[in-house]
């Protein structure tokens, strides 16, 4: 029996324990925990607001609505939103309330901090103003677009089409003058090019073999007359000591050489005279005076 009571007493902790928690995170969530002070503010509309709706400062979560009834001023139907926002925060006197909407967003109750250096007191009135409708927005966003896409579309026709066709007919008659270019004439009088050209690569290529080879040579010729002036092969000194004595014994007689030749040169001259004048003295001989005086008489 004893020990049933405590079971009991440990279940009942527990649950309560739970419970507990459980009303903590929904308040947590709710926004319903704190010290908060009071603001109110007036709309025209309020769709998607109820008690509970986040109330945001610049888009930073500061309170939610606490209550909202509808009231008349100005002639008008409008609603009064009873606004809990965190003790001690801040909100200049310039500030609007407005509601904030997107797509797929919920609805808040949005402040936009003004730049007023004094601040609205607790349980002052925040001034409303209407929230932009975007699918109003995008219906003009939309109609504008359709506008300049008019308005494009007229430049295109205007301007660009011609363009586009006189573009369109160079490139026609570029076709064809590459249609002429590229007959089969042409490319078969480029492919005998090519050939040519293959064929002069193989000569350029043999004759640089063989001026490869010629350096060769030239550089072993060269080589061995390095060698023979280097080691005296064949007596090379002697050969030019030779070549020398040679030259100055020419050197020399040089001028009864010329003489020489001067004399043999005259009388080849006089020879030559002789022939033309009597061309029969090759075969007779010159004729001494006295065979003349005999011939006379």
């Amino acid at each position: 029996m004893r020990d049933s009571r405590i079971n009991y007493l440990l279940v009942g902790s527990f649950s309560l324990a739970i419970l507990v928690g459980l009303v903590t995170a929904l308040a947590l969530l709710a926004g319903r925990t704190g010290v908060t002070d009071r603001y109110f503010t007036v709309l025209r509309s309020v769709p998607g607001i109820a008690p509970g709706t986040q109330v945001l400062f610049q888009g930073y979560r500061v309170g939610h609505v606490d209550d909202l009834q509808p009231i008349t001023r100005d002639s008008l139907q409008q609603y009064r939103l009873e606004l809990s926002v965190r003790r001690g925060w801040q909100i200049p006197e310039d500030s609007t309330a407005f509601l904030t909407t997107g797509l797929l967003a919920a609805v808040n109750v949005n402040i936009d901090g003004g730049t007023a250096a004094t601040f609205l007191d607790p349980g002052a009135e925040i001034r409303g103003r209407e929230a932009t409708d975007i699918f109003a927005a995008l219906s003009s966003v939309a109609g504008e677009a359709d506008s300049i896409i008019r308005n494009v579309d007229l430049i295109l026709d205007k301007n660009v089409r011609p363009l586009f066709e006189s573009v369109a007919r160079e490139i026609g008659m570029l076709s064809g003058r590459l249609g002429a270019l590229l007959s089969d004439a042409n490319v078969e009088s480029v492919r005998r090019i090519i050939t040519n050209l293959d064929a002069t690569a193989g000569d350029v290529s043999g004759l640089a073999q063989e001026l490869r080879d010629t350096r060769r040579h030239a550089d072993l010729m060269l080589g061995k007359l390095d060698a023979l002036v280097d080691d005296n092969r064949g007596h090379v000194d002697q050969a030019m000591l030779d070549l020398r004595y040679a030259l100055e014994a020419v050197a020399r007689h040089i001028d009864a050489v010329s003489r020489n030749l001067e004399a043999a040169s005259r009388n080849m001259n006089d020879f030559s005279r002789e022939i033309r004048g009597n061309p029969a003295v090759l075969i007779r001989g010159k004729a001494s005076p006295e065979d003349g005086d005999g011939a006379s008489r």
